[in-house]
C-alpha cells in the first residue's frame, strides 16, 4: 500500500484559480443560480493496457454548482466538485503464467467542469442537455497491492514506479431532469491523460459514467400554484414541455 502526497500550497492554488475562474465567467452572464451537487459513479478503464478482468467499483462526488442564463435556453453551468474514482482488478504477469497480481486504487481529485447546458421546459419541470470539459487535479492517491507467484506471496516491486498524474482532463457530456430546484442527470466522463505518469509503465484513461442530484439553493418559485390548477394545469405542463 503507498500513498502520495502533495504540496498543500498547490492545492490551494487550484481551488483559487477555480473559484477566479468560476466568478469572472459568470459576471458577465444574467440569472445566476447556484447550489449544491453530488453523485455516485462508476469507473471503468480504457487504452492500450487497460486490464482485462477490471471490477468496477462505485465512487462519490460532492461539492458545489454555479449556472448563469444568457439565452432563453442556454447557459453556462461550473462546478466545483471533490469527486473519487475507485477500481481494481486481478491479472497474470506477462512471461509468468502462474502469477496473480492484485491491484486496488482510490483516487480523489477537486474536478472543475465547465459546461454549456441546453434546457427547455416550462414553469418547474424541464429536461437539459450538458456538454463540455472538466479539469481535476488529485489530492489524495491509496493503492493496495499484492503479487502471487506459484501460490506464494512475493514483493509486487512490479508496480512500485507506477505513479499517478496529478492533472487530468477530459469531455463531459449529460442529460437530465429538473423539478423545482431538484435536479437528477446521468453523465458520462472521458478523460484524455493517462492515469500514470509515464505511458512506458501503463497507459489508461477513466471512463466515467455517474448518477448524480444537484438542490439550488436561491430557487424561486414565482408561480407557486401554476398558471392552471389541477388535472387540467399537470396536462398543460406535460403538454408544453417538449415546445
Amino acid at each position: 500500500m503507498r500513498y502520495f502526497r502533495y504540496n498543500n500550497a498547490l492545492k490551494k492554488t487550484i481551488l483559487f484559480v477555480a473559484f477566479v475562474l468560476i466568478s469572472g465567467l459568470t459576471s458577465f452572464t444574467q440569472n445566476i443560480r447556484f447550489g449544491i451537487d453530488g453523485g455516485i459513479n462508476i469507473c471503468n478503464l480504457y487504452g492500450p493496457n487497460k486490464p482485462s478482468s477490471l471490477i468496477k467499483d462505485f465512487g462519490y462526488k460532492a461539492g458545489m454548482f454555479i449556472d448563469g442564463r444568457f439565452g432563453e435556453h442556454i447557459s453556462s453551468c461550473f462546478e466545483l466538485n471533490f469527486i473519487q474514482y475507485n477500481f481494481h482488478f486481478n491479472e497474470v504477469l506477462y512471461k509468468y503464467p502462474n502469477s496473480l497480481l492484485s491491484v486496488k486504487e482510490k483516487n480523489s481529485y477537486i474536478s472543475v467542469p465547465a459546461m454549456l447546458r441546453y434546457k427547455r421546459g416550462y414553469e418547474f419541470i424541464y429536461y437539459y442537455l450538458n456538454g463540455g470539459v472538466q479539469f481535476s487535479g488529485l489530492v489524495h492517491h491509496k493503492r493496495a497491492t499484492s503479487l502471487y507467484l506459484d501460490g506464494l506471496e512475493v514483493d509486487p516491486d512490479y508496480y512500485y514506479g507506477f505513479e499517478n498524474k496529478f492533472f487530468d482532463f477530459g469531455l463531459i457530456a449529460g442529460a437530465g431532469f429538473q423539478l423545482k430546484m431538484v435536479n437528477v442527470e446521468l453523465r458520462y466522463y472521458f478523460s484524455t491523460e493517462n492515469i500514470y505518469k509515464r505511458d512506458d509503465t501503463r497507459e489508461m484513461r477513466y471512463s466515467i459514467l455517474s448518477l448524480e442530484t444537484a438542490i439550488q439553493l436561491n430557487y424561486i418559485d414565482k408561480y407557486p400554484f401554476g398558471r392552471k390548477t389541477g388535472w387540467k394545469g399537470f396536462k398543460y405542463k406535460l403538454t408544453h414541455l417538449f415546445k
